[in-house]
This record gives C-alpha cells, structure tokens and sequence, in this order.
C-alpha cells in the first residue's frame, strides 16, 4: 500500500472512529448517513451513504469498540512494561563502558539485566493470548477500514475532495475541517 492510500484509510478510519456510536442500518435510513466531501474547507458535496457502507461504517465502530476492549488487559501491564524497559535500558548503560580505547563489561550487571529481560519476557508471554487478540482484530480492522474506504470513494468517485466528514444519526456537529490535513 502506498504512502498515499495508507494516509487516505488512516484519516477515513480516523473520521469513523471519531464519528458516532453504533446505529442498526435496518431502522435507520441512507439520509441518516451522509458523507460531506470538502476541498479547502468549503464543503464540495454532501451524499448519502449506501447501504453496504453504513454496514461497513458500522462494522468498523463495532471493531474499534472491540479493539478498545481488548487493549484493556495490555493498558493495565504497561507500566510495568515501561519500567521493565527503562530497567533494561539503565542497566545495559551500566553494564556496558567505553573507556577510551577499552571496552569494560560488568558481568554482575549484565546478569542483572538478563534477570529483569527474562521478568519482561515473562510478562510478555503470560499476555501474549491478548497480543495475539489485538493483531487479529487489527488486521480484521484493516479489512474492514477498505472496505468502507472502497465504498467511500465508489459514493463519491469524480469529485475533487482533500477531506471527509461522515455525519451518523448519533453524530455531534463539533467537527472542523482542518486545512493542514490532506487526503489523497
């Protein structure tokens, strides 16, 4: 994926997940949806979303949620991992000296990082059910992200537009279009 399409899901998906909660499409209709193109900040067009990208939109809010709940067991150990790491790292400065023309190794120290390396591991390895969750539903995330990518640009394919506000039933009005970011 090219630098451009990777930005242009990452601020469609940014968007998204920022939008609203999730809305069943069955009791809700398409004008309910809307994408608003915007080139510059002026707002170019505003169009319905179809079915399949209110799916897809809602798809995406049901594994953002889900990510969420499952980034929970990792947020509670990292501090712990932060501290294992800036152990590891302070010890590894201690441990390794350069003096000069000299190299100095201090055994006793590096014994203890290998010790604190080994708790991180440890660590690691008693979550890695949680880890292996969270990359499953990133990729899942990623499908579904192109997905409603593809039908965001099949809704508003020949219009001209460097950002996109997509406007749910649930939907607050605090977005702003911000003339710094573009998409491609």
């Amino acid at each position: 994926m090219t630098f451009k399409k990777a930005f242009l899901t990452l601020a469609i998906c940014s968007g998204v997940i920022a939008g609203s909660s999730l809305v069943n499409a069955q009791s809700s209709s398409s004008n309910d949806y809307l994408l608003h193109a915007y080139q510059d900040c002026k707002l170019i067009k505003t169009v319905a979303m179809d079915h399949d990208v209110i799916l897809a939109y809602q798809d995406l809010q049901e594994a953002s949620d889900e990510m969420t709940d499952l980034q929970m067991p990792i947020d509670a150990i990292q501090e712990d991992i932060d501290r294992y790491s800036e152990d590891i790292k302070a010890l590894t400065k201690l441990a390794i000296i350069e003096d000069g023309q000299r190299l100095v190794i201090d055994k006793t120290l590096l014994k203890q990082q290998e010790a604190v390396a080994d708790q991180l591991q440890a660590l690691i390895a008693q979550h890695q059910g949680d880890f292996d969750a969270i990359g499953h539903k990133g990729k899942h995330i990623g499908e579904v992200a192109k997905r409603f990518e593809q039908g965001v640009k099949d809704q508003l394919q020949g219009i001209d537009y460097d950002q996109i506000k997509v406007q749910t039933p649930d939907s607050d009005n605090n977005w702003e279009c911000d003339a710094d970011i573009m998409i491609m």
